[in-house]
């Protein structure tokens, strides 16, 4: 169901905390799409060590930066729903993928959004968003998940 996208560049200080929010979800219909950017400390060594816990596939290879590696993360996702996730980024508890597949076969849409917990602030960043509220700012991309038709 979901394709897990994270961009990397020389993430072995948190990648670890990252695949491991996603491991241990109960909900495991997903793989994972690790895009890096020619890292130079260890990460797709790191990488492949969690291949063996969960799917995961990953290029490695000069981009241009976050958004390049997302749109080339789109390209290797072979899911319907993506989902971005920051290399220093994890989820929030084990329930979170169960929770969005839930919510997805209840409903016909083509994107889900949550909050997000902001832990240097120690606070919670989201709520409904609507028109006006979409015109001065912007829903955080770790708590979006599109259907890929969309992208």
């Amino acid at each position: 169901m979901f394709s897990i996208i994270i961009p990397t560049y020389n993430s072995t200080k948190t990648l670890a905390t990252t695949l491991d929010s996603i491991v241990f979800q109960t909900y495991a219909n997903y793989e994972v799409v690790i895009v890096d950017g020619e890292s130079k400390d260890g990460t797709i060594e790191l990488a492949k060590q969690y291949a063996t816990k969960c799917k995961i596939s990953f290029i490695s290879e000069k981009d241009k930066g976050i958004y390049d590696a997302m749109n080339k993360g789109i390209a290797l996702a072979k899911n319907e729903w993506l989902y971005f996730l920051g290399s220093d980024d994890y989820l929030y508890s084990n329930t979170v993928l169960e929770k969005v597949a839930q919510t997805i076969e209840k409903n016909n849409c083509d994107v889900v959004y949550g909050n997000v917990f902001i832990e240097h602030y120690n606070k919670v960043f989201g709520g409904t968003f609507d028109d006006k509220r979409m015109c001065v700012e912007n829903i955080c991309h770790q708590s979006i998940f599109y259907k890929k038709s969309l992208l």
